[in-house]
């Protein structure tokens, strides 16, 4: 198995401890899946990929590490959302086609409408991930329905994005906005905390009352907060093995990059810190859900 206890000269630079993280949980968990069943080619499909970055990122990690394993990083991601700037994903395919020029990417990263099911053939993925993106998902239920329909069995996904539960809107910058569901108290919320200088108003240049509206728009259509308990549910409901595995593993990372501390490549789990920090953890910031699409039982008589 690779070496992968320190960043080493092969490994680019990621742009945030989000993609550290992510990299370190595939790198965990792929360790484990080629020691037990070797494999030449892995799979991979990023849900929400935007203009790439994450991809690039793990398709030049991953092949440093791994490199006896040919992995091939998809993409998929929304239009008609209303969130990514118009055209996006004409940038992003550009970007990635300079990247690597000998890559067919607009066979590999799909952008399609909100209604559509995912153009990926079932049973071809062997990990689904996101990063910050299960914040912004209508119908949970379908998504993880669409998520395991193409992952093959003993396939992994991983999510890392912020709960319901936690105290700061990190979109807006601003406490607890994403808990207000009435339209008006959210509007008005939006507008005190942006007046004693909470929040990104002053920055943008507009006028409070169009900024606060406008916000309080995108809060209440554009992200559907969920809580810990309603993730797991989701999970058991579309039949997704489901856990907070790596969360402690991602707050560890994030603030030994606040020391300047070097930490390893491969992210850790540790049950007890998982299971009886998250309360801590989940008001923090984000949190890491690990689904597997296993099912080991049989009807014992």
């Amino acid at each position: 198995m690779p070496q992968v206890s320190g960043a080493g000269p092969n490994l680019p630079r990621a742009i945030s401890v989000t993609h550290r993280h992510i990299l370190g949980v595939l790198v965990a968990e792929l360790e484990a899946k080629l020691a037990a069943k070797p494999e030449t080619l892995i799979r991979i499909l990023d849900v929400g990929c935007g203009n790439g970055e994450l991809i690039r990122y793990l398709y030049l990690s991953l092949k440093a590490i791994f490199p006896s394993v040919e992995f091939v990083v998809c993409g998929l991601d929304i239009v008609d959302f209303g969130v990514q700037a118009q055209d996006f994903h004409k940038k992003s395919l550009e970007q990635l086609t300079e990247f690597a020029p000998d890559v067919a990417w607009a066979d590999r990263v799909k952008f399609i409408s909100h209604t559509e099911p995912w153009p990926f053939e079932p049973t071809s993925m062997d990990v689904v991930l996101s990063n910050q993106v299960l914040e912004h998902v209508i119908d949970h239920s379908l998504f993880f329905t669409r998520q395991k329909l193409v992952m093959k069995e003993g396939a992994f996904a991983v999510h890392l994005f912020p709960l319901r539960e936690a105290m700061w809107e990190a979109h807006l910058h601003l406490p607890f906005v994403h808990k207000i569901q009435n339209w008006d108290r959210l509007q008005l919320w939006i507008q005190r905390f942006s007046q004693i200088g909470f929040g990104k108003w002053k920055r943008s240049g507009m006028d409070l009352a169009d900024y606060s509206a406008g916000h309080a728009d995108y809060l209440l259509y554009y992200t559907n907060y969920k809580s810990r308990g309603e993730m797991l549910g989701f999970s058991k409901r579309v039949g997704l093995r489901a856990s907070f595995a790596y969360t402690s593993s991602f707050y560890l990372r994030k603030l030994s990059e606040v020391l300047h501390i070097p930490t390893s490549v491969r992210s850790r789990t540790g049950l007890l810190l998982d299971i009886g920090l998250l309360p801590l953890f989940e008001r923090v910031a984000s949190i890491t859900l690990i689904q597997r699409k296993s099912d080991t039982y049989r009807r014992f008589e």
